[in-house]
């Protein structure tokens, strides 16, 4: 595996981030938006992917996952993790959400919500 590392986006990833979100047939526009949410993986130099984090309160959702290089997919959601992790810390978030299907996130602990538990999603 090449060099990786997590970074917040930056106006500066927008052109690799929209190639990104169309390949994976995400609202590219609707999330061009919503750059401040992103955390991107860089492979020797390259945006290879990246996921967004919203936060709500006490609550931060995952979402919008998307790679370039399914090769880095893996590898970057360990490094997504640390540092989702450290920024719910840092945010004070007591509950972590996702809308992403990998087993990659089941393996980490997350489950399906429980109908309560849905209907506490913000």
């Amino acid at each position: 595996m090449p060099n990786i590392r997590v970074r917040r986006a930056t106006i500066d990833d927008l052109a690799a981030l929209r190639g990104i979100w169309l390949s994976m047939r995400l609202p590219a526009d609707a999330l061009e938006k919503r750059l401040k949410e992103f955390q991107v993986v860089e492979a020797d130099g390259q945006v290879v992917g990246a996921i967004a984090i919203e936060y709500s309160g006490q609550y931060a959702l995952l979402h919008s996952e998307g790679f370039s290089d399914f090769s880095a997919a893996d590898p970057a959601r360990e490094l997504f993790w640390d540092r989702v992790q450290t920024l719910a810390a840092n945010h004070g978030i007591f509950r972590i959400w996702t809308t992403e299907g990998s087993p990659f996130w089941t393996r980490w602990g997350f489950q399906p919500p429980t109908e309560q538990l849905l209907s506490r999603l913000p």
